[in-house]
C-alpha cells in the first residue's frame, strides 16, 4: 500500500512540475551596453524580479560597451536573424515587428535584420534597433509602456 501511494505521488509530483516548467514564458531580450533604453529595460527587470517568478529573461548583447561588434556579439545577430527567419517562415508575409503600437514587416539585407512600414505611404525601412524583444513570434522594438504592458500580461 506504501508503494502504490509512493508511486502515485511521485506520478503527481512529475506532473505538476511538467505543468509548472510550460507556464514559464520565455522573452528573448537583445541589447546594447550603450544603449540607455537599454538600461531602462534591465533596471524593469531588475525591479520586477520577485514578481518575474513565471518569465525567462534570457539577454543577448549585440553591441558592446564601445557601440562595435565583436565575436560574441556577431554569434548574437545570428541568433537574433535565425530566430526572425524562424517567425517569418511561420507567419509568410503577416507584419510581427511592432514598434510604437506599430506593425512592420521584416527583411534581411547584407546578413542584417530590417524592418519596413506595410503601408505603402509610409517611408520606414531600417536596421532592427535595440532593444529588441521576442515574446512568442512578436518582436517588439524599444521600450516603452506598449512593451511593458506585453510584458506585464505574462506576469
Amino acid at each position: 500500500m506504501k508503494k502504490i501511494l509512493f508511486v502515485l505521488l511521485s506520478i503527481m509530483l512529475f506532473v505538476y512540475i511538467a505543468v509548472a516548467e510550460s507556464a514559464v514564458k520565455t522573452i528573448y531580450f537583445f541589447e546594447s551596453a550603450v544603449c540607455p533604453y537599454c538600461k531602462q529595460a534591465n533596471e524593469y527587470f531588475l525591479k520586477n524580479k520577485s514578481r518575474m517568478h513565471r518569465i525567462k529573461v534570457i539577454k543577448y548583447e549585440v553591441l558592446n560597451k564601445y557601440g562595435t561588434m565583436d565575436q560574441n556579439n556577431k554569434k548574437n545577430l545570428k541568433i537574433l536573424v535565425a530566430m526572425l527567419e524562424k517567425i517569418k517562415s511561420k507567419k509568410g508575409d503577416t507584419p510581427f515587428i511592432y514598434h510604437e503600437r506599430k506593425s512592420y514587416t521584416y527583411y534581411t539585407k547584407n546578413g542584417l535584420p530590417y524592418y519596413k512600414s506595410a503601408d505603402r505611404y509610409s517611408k520606414k525601412d531600417e536596421p532592427v534597433p535595440v532593444p529588441l524583444f521576442i515574446i512568442g513570434d512578436t518582436v517588439y522594438l524599444g521600450f516603452d509602456n506598449y512593451v511593458i504592458s506585453q510584458i506585464e500580461k505574462l506576469l
